[in-house]
C-alpha cells in the first residue's frame, strides 16, 4: 500500500504544474485520510505528517512547491521509490499501481469504519483524488461516471460507503480499463 501512496504522490500528483483550489483541497483531504486510516509505522505516519504540514501552510500550490514538500518528507525518510510485491503484474508496467490503489482504498474505508474521519469521508477523499489526479483519463472518467450512477457522493453512512465501494470495484474489474492494465498472470 505504501508503494501505491508513493507512486500517487510522486508520479501522479507530481505531474501537476499548478494546482487549482479544488485540487489542493482534494490533495489535503486525501493525505489526511491516508495518514489517519492506515496501519502505518510511526516513522511513516510522521513522514505523512510532514507532507500534511507542508500542505497546511499552502494557500496556493505549484509543482515547485509540491516538490519542496516532498523533498522535506524524503529528508525525513519518506521513500522515493516504489516496489510492488503483492500486486506485481506479469509485466513491469502493469497491475502494480492500480492494484495497490484498490487495496489502499479498501483498507482506508474499513480502517475508518465508525472511527474518525469515517468511511464516508474516506470515500469522498478517494473520489476527489481520482477526479483530480488519476492520470488514466479513460479509467478516471469511467470511475467518475460510475460514481455518479451509483450516487457514491450521496452516501451518508459508513457501512453503505464500504459496501458501495466494493460494488464499484466489482464493476470496475469488468471494464476494458482493468483488462488493459492488469494482464492475466
Amino acid at each position: 500500500m505504501q508503494s501505491a501512496i508513493n507512486t500517487a504522490l510522486y508520479m501522479e500528483v507530481g505531474l501537476k504544474t499548478e494546482f487549482t483550489e479544488k485540487e489542493l483541497e482534494d490533495l489535503n483531504n486525501f493525505i489526511s485520510v491516508v495518514r489517519r486510516c492506515g496501519s502505518w509505522t510511526l516513522d511513516y505516519k510522521k513522514q505523512l505528517g510532514r507532507i500534511k504540514k507542508g500542505l497546511d501552510k499552502a494557500t496556493t500550490l505549484t509543482n515547485t512547491d509540491w516538490v519542496a514538500v516532498m523533498e522535506d518528507a524524503a529528508d525525513a525518510g519518506f521513500p522515493r521509490n516504489s516496489t510492488f510485491l503483492g500486486c506485481k503484474g506479469s509485466k513491469p508496467t502493469t497491475r502494480g499501481y492500480t492494484c495497490g490503489l484498490w487495496i489502499l482504498f479498501h483498507t482506508m474505508l474499513t480502517s475508518c469504519y465508525k472511527a474518525s474521519p469515517g468511511s464516508v469521508s474516506v470515500l469522498r477523499a478517494i473520489h476527489g483524488y481520482v477526479d483530480s489526479f488519476f492520470t488514466c483519463s479513460y479509467c478516471r472518467n469511467h470511475f467518475l461516471s460510475m460514481s455518479e450512477q451509483m450516487r457514491l457522493l450521496s452516501i451518508t453512512d459508513d457501512q453503505t460507503a464500504i459496501l458501495a465501494f466494493w460494488e464499484a470495484h466489482k464493476k470496475e474489474k469488468s471494464t476494458d480499463c482493468d483488462s488493459a492494465l492488469i494482464p492475466l498472470l
